[in-house]
């Protein structure tokens, strides 16, 4: 019924939970696909070892891809009617499938099962999830975009795809996206899908471990790259369906994500003066008017920086972002 993929890198200190998470569901009718990317640990010997005690494990080895050449192995592989998605530095709840799965079960018209989360970093625990539960039919009525903020749940784990929809229309991640894969893979899916099942149920446990995958710094000209694909993809999304609710998320995240994309420039180590300078001024002027009119600044400061840049102030913006960028490193160092 379901197949699990769970793309792994270097994860031995987590795995073994994972894993042990993932065999231990309340429903049985799954296999778990995990799909080694030329890890320099032991990950794909402890992914054998569970092969080898357990059928309903598959183990695929490649060299190193990334987390989307792995995802897209998995899915290649899977024979499931679902596939849903595991991080291998994370862990769910037994009964994480069977929540997924039974919505599904009563009701095949589902294409996509959207569920919550729990945030864990350190020993604090925070659980995410939608406002509430129902049935979406996305051509139908805005609904689903007006309760479901797409930004907070754009990852693919806690949901439930169907393959078919995957297979037929060739949906995969993006190999060239460093940061967004997931976002970039739910927008191209949701194009497909005509009713969607949204749960509050939160079965997934999202750890935050240093050096995760979702820490990791991307600079300047890849964050670029991933906000101009990411435009592309969600512009789909919202030609497909024409509603306000969808085209007011779409400008709230690229103006979110044109924010971080200036940071982005500032984080060590640093280009000089001059290509700062012109970094700044590459920026699209569609991603300027974004940020301009739909970035909300959280602080006092980004709202100075906010002011600068799109008055054009570019060096006074980067004499100011130094400032501010050394006076963290300062704090952090001591």
């Amino acid at each position: 019924m379901v197949s699990i993929v769970i793309p792994i890198f270097n994860a031995e200190r987590y795995l073994k939970q994972c894993v042990d998470s993932a065999l231990a569901q309340s429903f049985t009718d799954f296999e778990l696909i995990l799909v080694d990317d030329g890890s320099h640990d032991h990950s794909l010997k402890i992914c054998k070892q569970y092969s080898e005690t357990d059928s309903r494990v598959i183990v695929v080895s490649q060299a190193n891809g990334g987390v989307s050449s792995a995802r897209n192995h998995g899915v290649k592989m899977a024979k499931g009617d679902y596939i849903c998605f595991v991080d291998a530095d994370d862990h769910v709840s037994p009964s994480y499938l069977e929540q997924l799965v039974r919505p599904a079960l009563q009701n095949d018209k589902i294409d996509l099962v959207l569920q919550g989360r729990i945030k864990c970093e350190g020993d604090k625990q925070t659980i995410i999830t939608p406002n509430r539960d129902g049935v979406y039919f996305l051509s139908k009525d805005p609904g689903f975009f007006k309760d479901v903020e797409l930004f907070r749940f754009c990852a693919v784990y806690s949901k439930l795809f169907k393959r078919d929809i995957i297979q037929n229309h060739e949906i995969s991640f993006s190999g060239s996206l460093n940061h967004g894969e997931d976002f970039d893979f739910l927008a191209k899916y949701l194009i497909y899908c005509n009713c969607v099942q949204v749960s509050t149920c939160a079965n997934y446990y999202y750890m935050i471990n240093d050096g995760s995958l979702s820490d990791r710094y991307v600079f300047f000209e890849n964050e670029y790259s991933c906000l101009s694909q990411l435009s592309d993809s969600l512009s789909g999304l919202s030609q497909q369906y024409h509603y306000e609710a969808i085209d007011k998320q779409i400008d709230d995240f690229l103006a979110y994500y044109t924010a971080k994309v200036l940071t982005s420039i500032y984080e060590a180590p640093r280009p000089k003066r001059s290509v700062r300078i012109n970094q700044l001024r590459s920026v699209d002027d569609t991603f300027v008017r974004l940020y301009r009119d739909y970035f909300v600044p959280p602080t006092m400061n980004n709202k100075i920086f906010k002011f600068l840049y799109v008055n054009k102030c570019y060096r006074l913006f980067d004499v100011a972002s130094m400032m501010w960028r050394r006076k963290i490193e300062r704090s952090l160092r001591n």
